[in-house]
């Protein structure tokens, strides 16, 4: 009897592993985190940043972990009429699953990879203890280069799968292991739920989330000192930080550019109401 012939979404995995793309960003990833090490071993104390090479800094970073007041803050954006799927989602209890289960939205979806435990590469120890800080940072610098050029292949094989009809009836299999879709988290109609239980409803199973905070913030709507009143910090987390100086660059940038449009908004609400007196 022939083995069943592979196809779809279940080659396009096994040429992955067969052209030794998923070893080669696995191996890049291995040997970045093992530099990263090795950058913190020989990181001069008391120093917070570093630039190590034209190329590449260093830098801890306090993270800070909160404790949020999410019933106020729903309270607050439920007065200002911004409590919407847009920005905020419902925390999934036991108790309210059912009863919210009517409103959940079609699930997004995305490729996921169930490699065998024979199929991932074999990392061998690396020894970089004996190298310069500049050194260090060549080779960290290298090694993301690699990692991302086979990280980018990878993605681009999966948005390939995605288009597979054969994979949307049922998980395919090839040499390697399994693809096959996962579902990101639950999504609800929010407007649709406060028509059906009220605002209250709303107020107390619902969270608004990082990235709608600071979709209301570039809007104008809130400020960071209106959403502090809602933080409560409980601890905080220093960590290590490896980039690229360009990648740096950009991050600032972009906080230069929120800066500016929230700035721009506030001009334009301050002209609304001039010009309304």
């Amino acid at each position: 009897m022939s083995e069943k012939k592979i196809v779809g979404a279940a080659k396009i995995m096994e040429d992955l592993f067969e052209k030794g793309i998923y070893a080669e960003k696995m191996k890049a990833k291995y040997r970045m985190d093992l530099i990263r090490k090795e950058i913190i071993n020989s990181f001069p104390k008391d120093c917070k940043r570093l630039v190590l090479n034209d190329n590449v800094s260093a830098c801890y970073q306090i993270k800070k972990k909160y404790e949020v007041d999410y019933v106020g803050l729903n309270e607050y954006l439920a007065n200002l009429g911004f409590l919407t799927a847009d920005y905020a989602n419902i925390v999934k209890k036991d108790e309210i699953i059912k009863e919210i289960s009517p409103f959940e939205k079609p699930s997004e979806r995305y490729i996921k990879m169930y490699p065998k435990k024979s199929a991932k590469p074999e990392l061998q120890p690396l020894d970089y203890s004996s190298y310069l800080l500049e050194q260090l940072a060549f080779f960290w610098e290298q090694t993301n280069i690699e990692f991302k050029h086979y990280e980018s292949l990878e993605k681009g094989a999966k948005r390939q799968m995605f288009l597979c009809e054969e994979l949307k009836k049922e998980k395919m299999v090839c040499s390697y292991g399994s693809v096959n879709y996962a579902n990101k988290p639950a999504q609800y109609d929010l407007n649709a739920i406060s028509k059906e239980y009220g605002i209250d409803f709303l107020i107390e199973h619902a969270k608004v989330t990082s990235d709608g905070i600071d979709q209301l913030i570039k809007k104008d709507v809130l400020s960071k000192k209106e959403v502090s009143k809602f933080k409560k910090e409980v601890d905080r987390e220093v960590v290590f930080v490896v980039t690229q100086l360009k990648s740096e660059e950009r991050s600032l940038q972009m906080l230069n550019n929120k800066n500016v449009i929230r700035l721009q908004n506030q001009q334009d609400r301050v002209k609304i109401s001039q010009s309304a007196i």
